[in-house]
């Protein structure tokens, strides 16, 4: 298998091989031997599966905590919702989506409130 070790500042890539590796680096970046492909793929899934877990788990715990939709986040806050827009756009506010519908968890609201 071969180990590739990004160098940024010189915007190059060198290569570590260890064993008898047939990679080559080419100037649109690494070519991968079919093994290594393989491999990555697999590190890669594992890696997805492991985060939907993690989503699946925060989502159950978020279950158990009192959820607004946008217009009760509004009332809730006592202001208007596009200002509850306005502030999940600019990352003031946590929301999530349940098919089409954003939501809010009332504990993120609370901290909005206790921080301002």
């Amino acid at each position: 298998m071969c180990l590739f070790v990004m160098h940024m500042n010189n915007h190059s890539l060198k290569e570590t091989a260890t064993g008898n590796a047939s990679s080559s680096i080419t100037e649109n970046g690494p070519e991968l031997r079919k093994e290594d492909q393989l491999l990555i793929r697999r590190i890669l899934d594992s890696i997805l599966v492991t985060l939907s877990h993690e989503i699946d788990l925060k989502r159950t715990q978020s279950l158990n905590e009192e959820v607004m939709t946008e217009s009760e986040a509004a009332d809730f806050l006592r202001v208007k919702p596009r200002t509850v827009q306005q502030w999940r756009y600019e990352g003031k506010i946590n929301a999530f989506q349940e098919g089409k519908i954003i939501r809010y968890l009332k504990s993120d609201l609370r901290k909005l409130l206790k921080a301002n």
